[in-house]
């Protein structure tokens, strides 16, 4: 009697989908051809050899490759490279303006509010704000696990809040100015007056 014993070369595969800052993320991932999850593939027995985990994440997939050795388990980690932002828009003065914002656009994306612990995708980024009519704009470079806080000052903006109205100096100053100009021209008549009066 003859024994033929066929050993067939499996391995073990898993798959974590994680972001800039290596939390595992609900992100679709897959073993492509072999398995798929959201977050994560638990270990799936294949055939040894050469495989492509990848992981869907900001409308873009971002893939690794790994090596299946026989009797061996190979774990893949697809990192998406995110970073944090966070954004505060201020006055001259260096005074928030949160009352006052009309819009804060960081790339395609637009709020009425400045966002607070942001993640999106690593990369550089247009900052634009918008507030009492006057808008501002800076450029921010996001690396892979970054936190970052971007301070944006509109110019031209700073002043005093009167029933929460905001008065800016400039306007405050024209308003100042055109008092002065009403009050100088009711002296001005009022010396004509007087003049005529005493001749």
């Amino acid at each position: 009697m003859l024994n033929v014993v066929v050993v067939v070369p499996t391995a073990l595969l898993t798959v974590r989908a994680v972001d800039g800052f290596g939390r595992q993320r609900d992100w679709p991932v897959e073993i492509v051809g072999v398995a798929s999850g959201r977050g994560g593939v638990e270990p799936v027995e294949v055939l040894a050899g050469r495989y492509v985990a990848r992981a869907s994440a900001f409308g873009r997939e971002f893939a690794v490759e790994l090596a299946a050795e026989p009797g061996k388990v190979a774990e893949a980690v697809v990192q998406v490279p995110t970073a944090v932002l966070n954004i505060v828009v201020l006055d001259d003065d260096k005074k928030p303006l949160d009352r006052y914002i009309e819009y804060v656009a960081v790339g395609g994306n637009s709020s009425s509010k400045p966002p607070r612990e942001m993640e999106p995708l690593a990369g550089r980024y247009t900052i634009r704000a918008r507030a009492l009519g006057k808008e501002a704009a800076a450029e921010v470079e996001l690396g892979p696990g970054e936190v970052k806080t971007v301070e944006l000052a509109i110019p031209g903006t700073a002043g005093f809040d009167v029933g929460g109205t905001r008065v800016t100096y400039s306007t405050a100053a024209a308003l100042a100015a055109v008092a002065l100009a009403a009050v100088a021209g009711v002296v001005a008549l009022a010396l004509r007056r007087r003049r005529k009066q005493l001749k």
